[in-house]
């Protein structure tokens, strides 16, 4: 393995015995083979360790660490402190990637040498193995900051982000329990550089009852947390572009009350897709009061 490889592919993984080989193995499938796997086990009790101890024997590509974040943020940071690649992907233990996902994205970011960024499509894996249709926001390669002010349309896995760039805005907020992705592109966006788009669906999810996507109030907190900061001055941003320094402009797409209702939205949505018969309190606060009186 190169002592510095193209791409680091950090893996989070915490008690991620039956899903992880799957995600391990689709980097073994890559068309390009110039990328370093980062595995991090988060205080697994399970057989993770054993599983990523297979792997780290029979490639040299594949290294692992130890942790007890207990938090995807915490644990990726980890990743990234050890990360050696020109550019970083996040690979949830549960998510897999198209062969062809770092030779297509590669050739994409060679066409915008100014980019920091390029992202995919997406499809989720229902239960009984069905694929929903793509997702491709085109929204983020025109207006990525005003996008990510308001909404994250990306799953982490569809992405390959600067490394020193995301190195030099701290990584991901460990304050946040739930949208620490979408919070640290909002960052990212910030600086005003290009987001190239890969129109495929390349990236592939599934979703888990016990994961923590399904605590809707909590999503919700932390939603309304990195909304506010999108439209306010973020001094963590060292070089903001001008146009962005002081938060997103309404006129683009809207306030942070209707991207914040259009979020609780969802999130109902997503709970009654799980069953749940009734809507919490803190998504009825959230909604305008037109909407309230729909549900």
């Amino acid at each position: 393995m190169a002592d510095n490889p193209l791409v680091s592919i950090v893996v989070p993984a915490h008690n991620a015995e039956v899903t992880l080989a799957r995600a391990l193995d689709c980097l073994l499938d890559q068309e390009i083979v110039d990328w370093e796997a980062i595995v991090i086990d988060d205080g697994s009790t399970d057989a993770t360790a054993a599983i990523v101890a297979g792997y780290v024997e029979h490639d040299a590509r594949f290294r692992t660490l130890s942790s007890s974040a207990y938090s995807a943020a915490g644990a990726r940071n980890s990743g990234i402190s050890t990360a050696r690649g020109r550019w970083l992907m996040f690979l949830d233990a549960d998510d897999w990637v198209d062969a062809s996902f770092l030779a297509k994205m590669l050739a994409a970011l060679k066409t915008a040498p100014d980019a920091v960024a390029a992202y995919c499509g997406s499809r989720r894996v229902m239960p009984d193995g069905e694929l929903t249709p793509s997702s491709i926001p085109t929204e983020v390669a025109i207006q990525p900051f005003e996008t990510f002010a308001r909404r994250c349309p990306i799953r982490p896995h569809a992405l390959l982000v600067d490394r020193k760039t995301i190195v030099e805005l701290g990584g991901f907020d460990v304050s946040l329990r739930t949208c620490e992705d979408w919070e640290l592109w909002q960052r990212l966006a910030r600086l005003g550089k290009h987001w190239v788009m890969v129109d495929e669906p390349l990236a592939f999810y599934r979703t888990s009852p016990n994961s923590l996507t399904g605590n809707s109030t909590q999503m919700l907190a932390d939603a309304e947390i990195v909304i506010a900061r999108g439209f306010s001055p973020d001094p963590r941003v060292k070089q903001p572009a001008s146009a962005h320094a002081n938060g997103a402009i309404e006129a683009n797409g809207g306030t942070a009350s209707e991207a914040l209702a259009w979020f609780a939205l969802w999130n109902a949505a997503s709970d009654c897709g799980r069953g749940r018969r009734s809507i919490s309190p803190q998504t009825l606060r959230a909604l305008p009061a037109g909407r309230k009186c729909c549900l």
